[in-house]
């Protein structure tokens, strides 16, 4: 698991890792959101068009409070600061 998390964290490799976790939740996946998140993928990464994985999953095909309940648990892992402040 520690492999995983590593390359997770890579910047060889991150932005693969977040298109999948991005993909997981846009599809409304809550086990596979689960495990990108357990080996250490980003919760708060961003698309191309600034959209969270949590944002996907609302905005995807079948939101679900259950099935976005893995960003819940998982929580920020740093602050956000927007145009607003």
């Amino acid at each position: 698991m520690d492999d995983f998390r590593n390359m997770a964290r890579d910047p060889a490799h991150r932005r693969a890792f977040e298109k999948m976790l991005y993909l997981a939740a846009q599809r409304g996946d809550a086990d596979l959101v689960a495990e990108w998140l357990s080996r250490g993928v980003d919760p708060d990464c961003r698309s191309a068009k600034g959209r969270t994985p949590l944002m996907a999953n609302v905005r995807g095909s079948c939101p679900a409070p259950r099935r976005s309940a893995p960003f819940w648990q998982a929580g920020p892992t740093r602050p956000r600061r927007t145009s607003r402040g």
